[in-house]
């Protein structure tokens, strides 16, 4: 009995889903609440209210506001998967795939970082230049050699693009003149110069503030690479400074 009731248990935890609890505006200025579903094949939203069910198609749609599953920022590579999956143009898949990616990345598992971006980006392609996505994206492209890919990516991000996604191409191509010299002081200079002071020093709005840390401590490594150890002091203070006024 204690088994029957240990595989049912475990059965059920595999098998667990989030339903997509939401809002969705239509173009008509509607408002409607429920729980909300991506139809690939029809390219349509359903929202279920209870016993009803409306259809409205992607065009129809202005504006989704949808709940964030629980404990996502924790949930690891295989709850992810799963947000991915089951919030499909949902919003969360988006930021499941980044943290999704970015673990990977941290593994050194490059080609899946890769795939796992590919999943969101497959779907709609400004994830690629826009959203918590691109820069992780951008870095597995870099790491992969993909480099007129990554460039196209880039220019898209400069130009329709905000100004948050402006300082993160800039801060990419940073890493692309800091790598191509082979890290040396003279390509860290580069870099600096060119990337990593403008966007601490030029971006200086506070949907930025993420973006200027960044350029702080990126600027830091590159004046202690070519040994200016005061300078290198000076740009984490900066940072550390900025951290302190994010609540």
């Amino acid at each position: 009995m204690k088994r029957l009731l240990l595989i049912t248990a475990v059965a059920l935890i595999g098998s667990s889903s989030w339903a997509a609890v939401g809002t969705i505006k239509s173009t008509k200025g509607d408002v409607k609440k429920g729980v909300i579903k991506w139809v690939s094949q029809s390219k349509s939203y359903e929202l279920k209210m209870g016993n009803v069910t409306v259809t409205l198609k992607e065009d129809e749609v202005e504006s989704l506001d949808v709940e964030m599953p629980k404990n996502l920022e924790k949930l690891g590579i295989d709850g992810w998967k799963k947000i991915i999956k089951e919030y499909e143009k949902l919003q969360w898949d988006v930021v499941a795939a980044r943290y999704l990616t970015e673990a990977y990345l941290n593994s050194g598992r490059v080609k899946d970082a890769y795939n796992a971006a590919r999943i969101v980006i497959d779907r709609d392609s400004t994830a690629a230049y826009k959203g918590d996505l691109a820069p992780k994206y951008w870095q597995t492209l870099h790491k992969l050699g993909e480099a007129d890919r990554l460039e196209r990516c880039l220019k898209l991000a400069v130009e329709k693009g905000d100004r948050k996604m402006s300082a993160e191409a800039l801060l990419m191509r940073g890493d692309i003149l800091r790598d191509k010299g082979g890290k040396t002081p003279a390509s860290y200079k580069e870099a600096l110069v060119d990337a990593y002071l403008k966007v601490a020093l030029m971006y200086n709005t506070p949907e930025c503030i993420n973006q200027r840390i960044e350029g702080f401590e990126k600027s830091a490594e590159a004046f202690a690479a070519m040994g200016r150890a005061t300078e290198a002091q000076h740009m984490r203070n900066q940072a550390e400074e900025l951290k302190g006024l994010i609540k």
